[in-house]
């Protein structure tokens, strides 16, 4: 099966190689700073499968600091990793289908308090 010129098999192939930040990896008060190729995000893990999200759509619209839920990381089409938050190559999506450009560059920055 192959959508816009993408294959099935070779998306699962590359899931496999990611740079990503595992939703299960993640603390309360941990940041995860995203550089996407049009802006930056800036996430803060609140807890219950909640983040505290600043930057690109967000601040466009003057909607931040938004609390959301994170769906996962997309190749821009209807597959989803909905266990990670960032995963460079892939975009950000949240509820009602916003999702972020192509990230380019993470960092994961630990709460220190609660590592």
């Amino acid at each position: 099966m192959s959508l816009h010129g993408v294959t099935l098999t070779s998306i699962t192939n590359s899931a496999s190689h990611l740079l990503e930040v595992k939703k299960e990896s993640l603390r309360v008060g941990d940041w995860i700073f995203a550089k996407t190729m049009n802006s930056v995000y800036r996430v803060r893990v609140v807890g219950g499968g909640l983040y505290e999200v600043s930057g690109g759509w967000f601040d466009a619209r003057g909607l931040a600091p938004a609390i959301t839920r994170i769906n996962g990381c997309t190749w821009g089409s209807r597959v989803i990793k909905t266990n990670i938050v960032a995963a460079c190559g892939m975009s950000i999506e949240f509820p009602k289908r916003i999702v972020t450009s192509i990230i380019v560059s993470i960092v994961h920055v630990p709460n220190s308090r609660s590592n």
